[in-house]
């Protein structure tokens, strides 16, 4: 399907001034602070490091006793997506009367061929320590999560490109984790024959029948993702009952990791009422 591109950048633009708008506390003077979040670390054993987080918490999640879905977001530690997920998010529940969410940003940026490529189709050789980065994400940072914050049981997870590729991969080997997951421009080309195999996984889980899958990409994105995920949607879909919840977007106006990718995302989640 190919998107409205002034559309899209107009909703996003309005979202990202509304989400500079959120949690502002003014200074006494000249100058004012603009918070979007907090920064968290936590220590993992399976990774043997420390690893920060950029953590958004509703506007009035301080006065009330809500509980919120989480939105786990790959490459968090890149501003301007972690913004665009904020935007994304307010903008919908303002205008489209949807429930707000925690926003987790991860920071992927020590080693992401390390922690996000689970295979390189060049060696054919596994990434073992991809394995531990999603035990990371399931079995350290989700229930970490969960303690700290009031949460709904319902999460989200987002990967743009390496991120993309992992969050197909972490729904494969982990359906029981995620409810929905949102892969832009994934880089599919590191490993398709891998995710091939890994979708056989995903339909034995019992897992497997509540989800719901967005994937997009753009005109001008890279070979690892234009040349592979036509092919492997198709496949993918194939493979599905006739009305299960999973979409793919060709984006004709742009390249890798279309820009609105959380919106457009998260607005077909929502679409499905599952949440």
């Amino acid at each position: 399907m190919i998107m409205n591109r002034k559309k899209n950048k107009f909703i996003l633009t309005l979202g990202i001034l509304f989400a500079l708008s959120l949690n502002i506390a003014y200074a006494q003077n000249k100058e004012s602070i603009i918070s979007v979040g907090l920064k968290r670390n936590i220590y993992s054993e399976h990774l043997k490091e420390n690893r920060s987080l950029f953590i958004h918490l509703p506007k009035n999640y301080e006065n009330n006793n809500e509980n919120y879905p989480v939105l786990f977001l790959l490459d968090g530690d890149f501003l301007p997506l972690f913004l665009e997920a904020i935007a994304a998010t307010g903008y919908l529940h303002l205008f489209e009367n949807t429930q707000e969410f925690i926003i987790v940003g991860i920071h992927t940026n020590v080693n992401r061929d390390r922690d996000l490529v689970p295979s390189n189709q060049d060696t054919d050789t596994e990434n073992r320590n991809v394995k531990n980065f999603m035990k990371f994400l399931t079995g350290e940072l989700k229930p970490f999560i969960e303690k700290e914050y009031r949460t709904s049981n319902y999460n989200i997870l987002f990967g743009a490109s390496n991120g993309g590729l992992f969050a197909i991969y972490t729904l494969f080997n982990k359906p029981d984790c995620f409810d929905a997951i949102i892969s832009s421009s994934p880089s599919i080309g590191h490993c398709p024959d891998l995710l091939k195999t890994n979708i056989q996984l995903f339909l034995n889980s019992k897992y497997h029948k509540n989800k719901v899958i967005y994937f997009n990409y753009g005109k001008a994105d890279n070979a690892y993702t234009k040349d592979y995920l036509p092919q492997f949607f198709a496949y993918f879909k194939e493979k599905l009952s006739s009305d299960y919840p999973i979409r793919l977007d060709y984006i004709e106006s742009q390249g890798h990791v279309p820009f609105g990718s959380v919106y457009e995302g998260l607005k077909y989640i929502f679409k499905q009422n599952r949440y």
